[in-house]
């Protein structure tokens, strides 16, 4: 199983997240441990919404937690770092 961090936890992040649980192969093989956002609050409350406080930071990306992929998207940046 994969971990992975959702970078941003805006209005994008909700249709990523519910795709993720829509998806039985991504569901079965994807865990989130971990939420950032600039605003913490938004932070906790997508965690909360997908099932999980464990890794929520107020933006500063120091998360205790080792993502096996990290994808950081924006309108004008598109990256994903496998580890």
């Amino acid at each position: 199983m994969l971990s992975a961090v959702m970078v941003g936890c805006g209005a994008m992040s909700r249709g990523w997240l519910q795709a993720l649980n829509a998806t039985p192969f991504l569901a079965q093989n994807i865990r989130m441990t971990g939420f950032v956002d600039l605003d913490e609050a938004t932070a906790k409350q997508r965690a909360t919404e997908f099932g999980t406080l464990a890794g929520v930071d107020g933006g500063s990306l120091r998360v205790t937690i080792d993502p096996a992929l990290v994808h950081l998207f924006s309108p004008d940046t598109d990256l994903a770092l496998m580890t």
